[in-house]
């Protein structure tokens, strides 16, 4: 199975295709002195990375599809994500891990994909008979 090829990020009325390809990770990494794997570990040890960073590493992301955002027009984005019931913890939860996934950092857990996909045929298929 192929992995997803972006990440698709709802914020109102837009949508916003994300992926770090490798020069928007290596640019990501460079301005911000740090490997961006730091970032999802420290989420492992309990820790909230800072909101700065979380959206410098999303606008990386945005270049592959929706090249010309802003640094500014990212707060702006973020804030309206929060006026619509977001938050930083649902956002590394729904966006950031899932940008991962996709972008080659880590491999996507496929077995429990393929466990809810069989869960729904089964129970499509005793609904049927």
């Amino acid at each position: 199975m192929a992995v997803k090829p972006y990440v698709l990020w709802k914020v109102g009325t837009q949508e916003f295709k994300l992926k770090l390809r490798s020069q928007d990770i290596v640019n990501a990494e460079e301005e911000l002195n740090m490997n961006l794997m730091d970032v999802l570990m420290a989420t492992d040890e309990g820790k909230m990375p800072p909101l700065g960073i979380m959206l410098k590493i999303v606008h990386y992301a945005m270049n592959a599809f929706n090249h010309g955002v802003k640094d500014e027009e990212m707060y702006e984005i973020f804030d309206d994500y929060v006026e619509q019931g977001g938050d930083q913890a649902s956002f590394i939860e729904e966006i950031l891990v899932p940008l991962y996934e996709v972008s080659g950092f880590f491999k996507i857990d496929r077995s429990k994909e393929k466990k809810e996909t069989t869960k729904r045929q089964t129970a499509k298929s005793k609904n049927d008979q």
